[in-house]
């Protein structure tokens, strides 16, 4: 089937299943020595770019509202990509952003990462309207939300502009509203994301901290952002990191 078929198919008769076998075949076609280097995001985007040149933006677009409901969270990844680059096609976010949104909250983690890279490509054309949307999912109630900002916003991974590597007061601005966040797991992120930061500017994550810690009077979730946040810096500031960390050792 060609994929003008495998879509026509996917909207007609909401039969995933020509859709799933071609995801299969992409990944199952990656020869053994390129398999560390490519897998299923690398599947994903190559389908990708077959839907943007041989399907219409029409189709696109009603194909979506099925995908998104699928039963496979391989075709539940592709939603975010294929929202992403629908957007970059229209260039318009606001029309797609409910899909990203709803990857970011698939029970899979995969289809977790999958939103986050599709808010990277957004973030590069349209940082006004992704910093507005960060704005509102820093506030969400679910914690795979909040998370999802905090992971599209780690300078690692950047293609094209490199927004992120770029502008990282712009991010930590950004990332300040998850400083005490109650979720281990978002908090993991925030840490991970500074400890990236840091390689590049030291001195912003540790006044960064500084901040944070004092704004919170050292509570718990805070200190322990900021002692993960500190493995990269400690091996060229032991003295700053130890300062900061009233002598505690930092968290790998």
């Amino acid at each position: 089937m060609s994929i003008l078929d495998i879509f026509q198919e996917l909207i007609l008769n909401k039969n995933e299943e020509p859709l799933y076998n071609l995801i299969q075949e992409k990944k199952n076609s990656i020869p053994e020595k390129q398999k560390i280097g490519k897998g299923i995001v690398w599947s994903l985007r190559q389908i990708r770019k077959q839907i943007q040149e041989k399907i219409s933006l029409d189709l696109q677009r009603e194909s979506l509202k099925v995908l998104i409901h699928s039963k496979y969270w391989q075709i539940r990844m592709l939603v975010a990509l294929l929202a992403s680059s629908c957007a970059f096609k229209e260039y318009s976010v606001s029309e797609y952003i409910h899909y990203i949104k709803n990857t970011a909250d698939d029970s899979h983690f995969a289809v977790r990462e999958s939103a986050q890279m599709a808010l990277r490509e957004l973030l590069q054309d349209f940082p006004e309207d992704i910093i507005l949307i960060y704005n509102e999912w820093v506030k969400d109630s679910n914690e795979f939300t909040r998370r999802c900002v905090s992971e599209s916003l780690r300078p690692v991974l950047v293609s094209r502009k490199n927004w992120i590597k770029e502008k990282p007061k712009e991010a930590i601005k950004i990332l300040k509203n998850l400083n005490c966040d109650p979720s281990l797991y978002v908090r993991k992120s925030v840490a991970n994301n500074l400890s990236d930061i840091s390689r590049k500017y030291p001195d912003l994550v540790l006044l960064t901290l500084g901040e944070w810690l004092s704004e919170n009077d050292y509570d718990k979730r805070t200190f322990f952002i900021a002692r993960k946040a500190c493995r990269n810096i400690v091996k060229t500031k032991p003295e700053a990191v130890n300062k900061l960390l009233k002598g505690f050792s930092i968290i790998r």
